[in-house]
């Protein structure tokens, strides 16, 4: 899976805080501070993708959360880098 925009905005967000967030406080967080424009639907179906593309990891033990796969930090440097 190749990360889409909306993919890389979730990923970078996810990078920046370091925290592990639901998704409805990843979306409401998300479009205060960075001002996106996709749907909270968007961000839930992104979230499930990048989870099936070892990017973004639900932690376990509660009712979903979600944060940053160590390859999806990995992608985001990277991307950054080569910006």
């Amino acid at each position: 899976m190749e990360p889409n925009r909306r993919d890389v905005a979730i990923l970078e967000y996810l990078a920046d805080v370091s925290l592990a967030l639901p998704p409805k406080v990843l979306y409401y967080n998300m479009k205060s501070d960075r001002e996106i424009t996709f749907s909270e639907r968007t961000l839930k179906r992104r979230l499930k993708l990048l989870m099936e593309a070892e990017l973004v990891d639900r932690v376990d033990g509660t009712d979903g959360y979600y944060r940053i796969a160590p390859a999806g930090r990995e992608y985001v440097d990277e991307a950054r880098t080569a910006r």
